[in-house]
């Protein structure tokens, strides 16, 4: 990745933004997107070191100065952050688990909290998966895969946590 962030920014005085960002795209971000919802788990120091090289791509190609804020810059090239698109990954596949668009083995893998207790509460059949379980109703009974990513990527940028 430092690689391709390297060439992003040798390309830089040549090249106008929305070309850099393609590159990103090209170059960078299928990094942070392969097995995501693997690695992506445990948001080790591993995944800080990650984000903090998505960061650093993000102000490459704006030709921003290290210490810059990246919160507005992530928006302004509609990129996820790396904890927001590990959230979205899971989310997508956790919509494909609950509809059945996935084989029956990765579903069978999923922990129920009624696996832990027999206790009649309300959120007995809810998996512990905090993604899932955290998003509201109405954004988990679409009835297509499409209308949930969609709903999904319409998230308000401005309310992301980021670490600067």
């Amino acid at each position: 990745m430092s690689k391709s962030i390297g060439i992003i920014k040798h390309s830089r005085k040549n090249l106008p933004e929305s070309v850099l960002s393609t590159l990103n795209f090209s170059l960078v971000h299928p990094y942070f997107e392969y097995c995501n919802i693997v690695w992506g788990i445990y948001r080790s120091a591993v995944f800080n070191s990650l984000f903090l090289l998505q960061k650093k791509a993000i102000c490459v190609i704006t030709n921003s100065k290290w210490n810059t804020s990246t919160a507005a810059l992530f928006h302004k090239l509609h990129i996820l952050p790396l904890y927001q698109l590990n959230d979205y990954q899971v989310g997508c596949f956790m919509y494909r688990c609950m509809n059945a668009l996935l084989p029956n083995d990765f579903c069978h893998m999923l922990v129920k909290k009624s696996d832990f207790h027999s206790y009649a509460t309300r959120n007995r059949d809810t998996v512990h998966i905090t993604v899932w379980n955290s998003l509201p109703a109405e954004r988990t009974n679409f009835s297509s895969l499409n209308s949930f990513r969609l709903s999904l990527s319409n998230v308000d940028f401005s309310k992301f946590l980021i670490i600067d």
